[in-house]
């Protein structure tokens, strides 16, 4: 039996309903927290790829390399250039990581006085507790509240090839009443800090406690997720989305001037038009039709 106008109509304000429910739901809401987590994760993954390649770069021509190294400062290409950039890549590394750190804080506060929450307080104990982590942590302090760091490079010529290296001045930092004692902890017995090494021995950390961070998901919130799949197919199902003989509807999201949203309004006809189609003529209609 043909349906109605009326009947798509019904159908339509029954699917905008449940698409409201779906993004009330609380599986929906903790899965939009995790993959907000995910995302800045992500970010510092690439603010660490891009720091690592600067600093420590090895590659040919080198004799070009050496001569525009040794340009005054103001000059592109120059030490200042060099330096410049390194510090810029380290602030933003830094930030982001402490950026990652307060969006977990905020994302494992959802499930306070939870065996979760024991669970994670004992996996990310090692990250907590390492001394590269509080020393990555004030380093982000200094650059932020205080000073620009104490960057040193290397440079080496061999075989026609440049290798240059970015460290931190450790005599200089260890003076500097900003880093706590589990930072001076790590500088203690080093005269620089390698930042490669350092990223590096904090990445292997990080990354162990974030890929048992986010293989819990799914387990945390399997009842919430079982439901909201369950959602989301009964959605299919009366949109007519899923295949299953019923014409699809649509509804498009209404706001009022400030912003508030009032509710959904149906679409009746959503016709995508392929300008190759044989059928298509330039008024709009098709072949068949009045225009």
């Amino acid at each position: 039996m043909t349906e109605t106008d009326r009947e798509r109509h019904g159908r339509a304000r029954e699917a905008s309903q449940i698409y409201d429910r779906i993004q009330d739901h609380p599986g929906e809401q903790a899965r939009r927290r995790w993959n907000t987590l995910e995302m800045v994760h992500t970010a510092l993954n690439i603010n660490e790829h891009s720091l690592l390649r600067y600093v420590d770069f090895n590659g040919p021509d080198a004799e070009q390399k050496v001569a525009r190294l040794a340009q005054p400062d103001g000059a592109r290409g120059g030490m200042g250039e060099f330096w410049l950039t390194a510090f810029l890549l380290l602030a933003n590394y830094t930030s982001m990581n402490a950026t990652l750190i307060d969006h977990c804080r905020a994302l494992m506060s959802k499930y306070k006085d939870t065996e979760f929450a024991l669970q994670d307080e004992q996996r990310r104990a090692p990250l907590v507790t390492a001394p590269v982590g509080r020393f990555i942590k004030d380093l982000r302090n200094v650059i932020v509240h205080q000073s620009a760091p104490p960057l040193e490079f290397e440079v080496r010529v061999q075989d026609g090839h440049l290798t240059r290296s970015a460290k931190l001045n450790s005599a200089a930092m260890l003076t500097n009443e900003r880093f706590t004692a589990g930072a001076k902890e790590y500088l203690s017995g080093k005269e620089s800090i390698v930042i490669t090494e350092a990223v590096t021995e904090y990445a292997a950390l990080r990354e162990d406690y974030y890929g048992w961070l986010f293989d819990q998901f799914e387990d945390v919130h399997e009842a919430e997720l079982t439901e909201l799949d369950q959602l989301r197919q009964e959605y299919l199902r009366v949109s007519g989305l899923d295949g299953g003989g019923l014409e699809p509807v649509h509804f498009a999201r209404m706001t009022n001037r400030a912003g508030n949203d009032v509710g959904a309004v149906v679409v009746t006809d959503v016709r995508v038009l392929d300008d190759e189609d044989p059928d298509h003529r330039d008024d709009g209609s098709r072949a068949g039709e009045s225009p």
